[in-house]
């Protein structure tokens, strides 16, 4: 049994990515609020996405100066989701906090989910209100895919759902000993992982410095990993459009031989021919498309290659070298 004077480990997972201009800032904002929280022991695990700015260096510099400071530097920039489940799977305290290093993920709000952890949470979840700065097409994109993805999916996501979230220790053993996958879309599975989770708003900040690194690109590649790995229904597609084209045609063909019986001549159609031919052959396209991002998937398990490939660490004072998951 932990005693009450024993403090309690929490790691703080923090991607970074070119976020040099920032990174002083959010530290300096981040290290104010731990320092309220006496009861814990806190270790900072930044790591640094493939940076081309001076991010590297800074944390460097920082982990020099700051104990609590961990670096791990991939060799390129593997994503965001490669960052947080590398600092997931070298961690090994009672709690894990993931959270951005832009200042969007309030530090103010970590005290609030580290009191819903010790309520029995084993996942206290961020929900991000939206703000009039955010744009119209962020905004709509996001609630269709929010959509979209309840609907397919075996698993729900809560709308707005952030990478910014508390996890106990009993869910990162499972991620780490459990799941296998290697592509990994985080929100997706912590919902399907099921426990005790609870949600907590909060409001984003406004970028104080720099840049989002969050392009157009990468939402829709977040958002096809999100669908394509937790959900069969866009390869069904296939077998109910298909179904359904089946059923129009014979209808169709019943039509041509009831008017043709009637009217003794042949059922006038080249136009409605062209148009189903190409509607047909758009629809194949399609489908094979959506095939071949499933097999693209398997292609990636199956290659069985690292999800990201740590290239230096800093700030430890043994020579441990991090999980290349």
């Amino acid at each position: 049994m932990m005693g009450s004077d024993v403090k309690k480990n929490i790691n703080i997972i923090l991607p970074v990515f070119n976020e040099g201009e920032g990174i002083m800032t959010f530290y300096n904002e981040l290290i104010s609020v731990i320092g309220t929280l006496n009861k814990y022991n806190f270790l900072l695990l930044f790591v640094n996405d493939g940076s081309t700015d001076n991010s590297k260096e800074i944390l460097e510099e920082l982990s020099k100066k700051d104990e609590r400071v961990r670096l791990f530097s991939f060799s390129r920039n593997f994503g965001h989701q490669a960052a947080l489940m590398c600092g997931i799977k070298n961690s090994s305290s009672d709690a894990i906090i993931t959270m951005d290093t832009d200042l969007q993920h309030p530090p103010a709000l970590i005290p609030e989910l580290i009191n819903k952890w010790e309520e029995g949470y084993d996942i206290v979840n961020t929900v991000r209100q939206d703000q009039e700065s955010i744009g119209w097409l962020k905004k709509l994109s996001s609630k269709m895919f929010y959509s979209v993805f309840n609907m397919m999916s075996e698993s729900s996501l809560q709308k707005s759902a952030a990478d910014f979230r508390l996890i106990s220790s009993s869910v990162a053993r499972v991620i780490n000993e459990d799941i296998e996958e290697r592509n990994i879309f985080l929100r997706g599975l912590v919902s399907w992982l099921g426990f005790k989770q609870c949600y907590v708003d909060y409001k984003a900040q406004l970028r104080q410095k720099g840049e989002s690194k969050f392009t157009l690109r990468k939402m829709f590649s977040l958002a096809n990993n999100g669908l394509s790995y937790f959900s069969l229904v866009p390869i069904k597609l296939g077998l109910y459009i298909g179904v359904i084209f089946f059923t129009i045609s014979f209808l169709y063909l019943f039509i041509s031989i009831i008017y043709g019986l009637v009217s003794n001549s042949l059922v006038p159609g080249w136009t409605s021919l062209v148009f189903f031919l190409l509607l047909l052959s758009s629809v194949q396209f399609i489908l094979i498309g959506i095939l071949g991002i499933y097999i693209g998937h398997i292609f990636t398990e199956v290659k069985s290659r690292p999800s990201y490939i740590v290239e230096s660490t800093k700030g430890f004072n043994d020579t441990a070298h991090a999980r290349h998951d």
